[in-house]
C-alpha cells in the first residue's frame, strides 16, 4: 500500500513516521475534539474531489484539519482497519465499488473514529443506506460549504466522545458490580432473571444460569412462602430493606441473607426492573 498524500498532496516520506507515532501517541490522551489538530482521510477515486475538499478544509480557522488522500476501494479498506485518523471523509463511488461496502467492512472490524459519506449527487435512499451502515453523516459534493463541513465534522467527532465516555462510564460501573462482597441482582418486575454478580453466585453454592432464572429470580431471592409479603413491601413504597430470610443454597444448605431492593422506574413511572443486595447473615449445614 502506497503511504496517503499529505495536505499538498505530496507523499509522506517514510523518515517521518517515528515523529509522527509520537506525535499521535502524545495526541490521543486527549479527544479530537480538544485538539489543535484534527487529522482526517479522504478516500475517494478522483483527486479533484482531494483538491476541492482540501480547499474547503483550508477555508476553516479552528481547528486545523490535516487532511490526507487515498484513492482506491483497497487502499481505504486497509487505512479503516487501522483506525490512524480522527474523522474518515469517503466517496460513495469509489470504481467498482461503493463507499457503503468500506462502511460494512469498518464495522466489522469495529472502526472507532467516525465516517461521512460524500456524493456527487443526492439521493434518499442511499443516505438512509448510509446511515444504517454506520456513517455519522452525508454530504453532497458541490453544496458542501466550509462551515457545513466543519459542523459535519465536529459534531460526528462529539458523538464518538460521547459514546466513548458513556462505555468507560458504563465499564467502571460493570467493573464496581462485579466487585463488590455483596451478592447484587437484577430481575423483571414479574421475576424474570437479568443479572446477578460472582458474590451472589457465591452466596448461592454457584448455582448455574437455568437455576437463577428458574428458582430464586421468580422468589425474588427471598425464601419459600415469603415473596408475596416482599413484593408487598415493595409494591407498597417502591423499595423494601432489610428483609431477612432463608435460602436453600445449590449445595442444600440453608443461608440467611437480608434482602434491600429497589424497583427502578421509567419517566413515566412504569416499574421497569428491581435491583437488589444480599448480605449473608449466617449459613447453616456446613460441616466442621
Amino acid at each position: 500500500m502506497r503511504s496517503p498524500r499529505g495536505k499538498d498532496g505530496f507523499t509522506v516520506p517514510p523518515c517521518c513516521s517515528g515523529c509522527r507515532i509520537i506525535r499521535v501517541l502524545r495526541e490521543r490522551e486527549r479527544g479530537p475534539l480538544e485538539r489543535e489538530t484534527i487529522r482526517a482521510l479522504l478516500i475517494d477515486d478522483e483527486e479533484s474531489a482531494f483538491v476541492m475538499t482540501r480547499a474547503l478544509l483550508e477555508q476553516i480557522e479552528r481547528p486545523t484539519i490535516e487532511l490526507d488522500w487515498l484513492a482506491t476501494f483497497e487502499e481505504g479498506q486497509e487505512a479503516l482497519a487501522r483506525d490512524d485518523y480522527d474523522v474518515y471523509l469517503v466517496d460513495h463511488f469509489l470504481e467498482e465499488r461503493t463507499g457503503l461496502d468500506l462502511l460494512r467492512g469498518a464495522r466489522r472490524h469495529q472502526l472507532q473514529a467516525p465516517v461521512i459519506m460524500l456524493t456527487g449527487r443526492g439521493s434518499h435512499d442511499v443516505d438512509l443506506q448510509a446511515m444504517g451502515a454506520g456513517a455519522a453523516d452525508y454530504l453532497v459534493k458541490g453544496r458542501i460549504e466550509p462551515e457545513d463541513l466543519e459542523r459535519s465534522i465536529r459534531y460526528a467527532l462529539d458523538r464518538v466522545e460521547s459514546l466513548r465516555a458513556l462505555r468507560e462510564s458504563e465499564a467502571r460501573h460493570r467493573g464496581m458490580f462485579d466487585n463488590l462482597p455483596m451478592g447484587i441482582y437484577r430481575c423483571t418486575p414479574s421475576g424474570d432473571f437479568l443479572d446477578a454478580n460472582p458474590a451472589l453466585i457465591r452466596i448461592l453454592g454457584y448455582p448455574e444460569r437455568v437455576t437463577l432464572e428458574s428458582v430464586y429470580a421468580p422468589t425474588f431471592y427471598v425464601g419459600s412462602g415469603e415473596t408475596q409479603a416482599f413484593k408487598d413491601r415493595l409494591e407498597k413504597s417502591g423499595v423494601a430493606r432489610g428483609f431477612e430470610t432463608t435460602l436453600r443454597s445449590i449445595d442444600g444448605r440453608d443461608v440467611k441473607v437480608r434482602n434491600t431492593a429497589r424497583v427502578h422506574r421509567s419517566a413515566d413511572g412504569e416499574a421497569v426492573y428491581i435491583e437488589g443486595i444480599l448480605e449473608e447473615i449466617s449459613r447453616r449445614g456446613e460441616g466442621p
